[in-house]
């Protein structure tokens, strides 16, 4: 997948999708695998906004149940089926512990209907059925559980995604393969057209060049930046409701991930991943700088808070670093955020005298495949034809793997070289059928602790679009979230980035802009 941006503006576009998040890149997916002239662009990289920025599971929410939200959550359940199936070595089926407990929002007659309920949603699946637990189970698989007022509890299953970033790279490179024209670092600063839509005034922010890309339908998938990029084409008193959602990574302390109640009642988890206990998320109304967006203190005390009652000897003091994001929500008012719809909604500019364009308020990571898929259709009605049938069915990149097997070759592989096997379970589990390739570009280690290899870093630029020390690191490869945060792996990929062809200046500065991105994790603590 290379950046194309020079080609977009060549092209006489059927389809555009502004936003290279997990909702653009499946949007730009559906149109292409439909033989359409599809382009993409994204301001920064993809995967660089909210959908880097979750509980990293494909789930289907079993907290809608009790908002009687049935149809969300049998299309979650659905698609999350999906991309296991799809790309079965970032996203894997997980256990959930629900521990009951005297002073729960829901009685435990209402918890053992919802986990029952979710097991008939899902059936079909391949997902294992629930389990009810007395409270003596509960303890024997959770033992740092408070036993005082646990009455028993559930195991039910959803899904971990290792990477989201991943998976959104995945998707955009399986519309590049099908034909699409995708460009990160591209912002959209203008739309043309005076009474109809007809393209985007593009900005290529690595040069400051400007080209015009026309397309006969535009979709904006710009996530929380919607308001500000339809400026005058969107309705007067904005579409979207910001909330803000913040996790913060501690040292690992359960072997399931495990379902509780907050301080004021919302439901959150705490998860093991990538060595890491992975814990959120909180939900407040934002309203300042979408791309200043960080935990506070006040945040991280929220979640701690919320620990320590689910967890006494929890190491919840040791933070080890925060990510927050925003969802951009339907714009209503008077409700608390948790009660707003995680539903997405699609409006056409028809409305405001601006056909030509739809957008997209709402969605969530794990539906996004079937949103995107009612977004592009919804901008298909502005185009004379869509060839039929679309080919829609298959595995994403590397997902044509058996992980177990795949992970047994891996270790032969690694520990000639004397690499772990966690290494080789990283490899796998982010590369599945693709591993070998990127063991064979290089199996030097860059981070500490071999947290990116220079395989990894040489296929993330070469292959995948990376033109920053950050795309490298914080969106291609899981080195942002090792020991030393990828900070000794920088200079080396800014040295890969130059090989590749990108300016030294360029290479150089990107290295602080990565830092700055990491301090905002850690902006908590001041």
């Amino acid at each position: 997948m290379k950046r194309a941006l020079a080609s977009l503006g060549d092209e006489d576009l059927d389809v555009l999708v502004v936003g290279g998040g997990i909702h653009g890149v499946w949007t730009a997916r559906w149109a292409a695998a439909c033989g359409l002239d599809t382009g993409l662009v994204e301001a920064v990289d993809y995967a660089s906004g909210t959908s880097s920025r979750s509980t990293m599971l494909a789930h289907g929410g079993l907290r809608y149940l009790a908002q009687y939200d049935f149809g969300l959550v049998r299309e979650a359940l659905t698609e999350r089926a999906h991309l296991v199936h799809k790309a079965p070595h970032l996203v894997r089926p997980l256990a959930f512990l629900l521990p009951f407990y005297e002073d729960s929002p829901f009685p435990d007659w209402q918890l053992r209907i919802g986990v029952r309920l979710y097991s008939l949603l899902a059936r079909g699946s391949g997902f294992p059925r629930h389990e009810l637990l007395t409270k003596r189970q509960v303890l024997e698989r959770e033992p740092g559980l408070r036993e005082e007022g646990l009455t028993g509890g559930a195991l039910y299953w959803d899904a971990q995604i290792l990477a989201p970033e991943r998976l959104t790279t995945l998707v955009a490179r399986e519309a590049d393969d099908r034909g699409a024209h995708l460009a990160n670092h591209a912002r959209a600063r203008d739309l043309l057209g005076e009474h109809r839509i007809e393209g985007v005034l593009v900005e290529d922010t690595l040069t400051g060049d400007e080209l015009h890309v026309e397309a006969d339908t535009v979709v904006n998938a710009t996530g929380p930046f919607l308001d500000r990029f339809l400026d005058e084409a969107g309705p007067e008193d904005g579409m979207v409701r910001l909330t803000k959602g913040v996790h913060l990574a501690t040292p690992p302390f359960t072997d399931h991930a495990v379902v509780v109640n907050a301080t004021d009642g919302r439901t959150f988890f705490a998860v093991p991943w990538h060595g890491h206990q992975w814990v959120g998320t909180t939900d407040t109304d934002y309203t300042d700088d979408p791309r200043e967006v960080h935990a506070t203190r006040e945040d991280v005390s929220y979640l701690q808070d919320s620990l320590r009652r689910y967890f006494p000897d929890a190491p919840v003091d040791r933070v080890r670093f925060t990510n927050a994001g925003l969802r951009n929500l339907l714009n209503v008012e008077g409700v608390p955020p948790s009660d707003v719809s995680r539903g997405a909604e699609i409006h056409d500019h028809v409305d405001e005298g601006r056909p030509g364009m739809v957008s997209l308020v709402g969605g969530k990571l794990t539906t996004a495949r079937a949103t995107a898929r009612e977004l592009f259709e919804a901008a298909a009605r502005y185009l004379d034809d869509v060839p039929q049938p679309c080919d829609t069915d298959r595995r994403l990149p590397g997902g044509d793997v058996d992980p177990p097997r795949a992970y047994r070759q891996a270790r032969r592989v690694l520990d000639e070289r004397g690499l772990s096997a966690a290494t080789a379970r990283r490899l796998v589990r982010l590369y599945g059928s693709e591993w070998a390739h990127v063991a064979g570009a290089g199996l030097d280690g860059l981070g500490a602790e071999g947290s990116i290899l220079a395989g990894e870093a040489e296929r993330a630029v070469a292959l995948e679009s990376a033109r920053t020390v950050a795309d490298v690191l914080r969106r291609r490869t899981l080195a942002w979230a090792g020991p030393d945060r990828g900070r000794d792996a920088a200079e080396h990929v800014a040295a890969i980035l130059e090989s590749e062809g990108v300016d030294r200046d360029q290479a150089q500065a990107s290295i602080g802009d990565y830092e700055d991105e990491l301090a905002l994790h850690e902006r908590w603590q001041d």
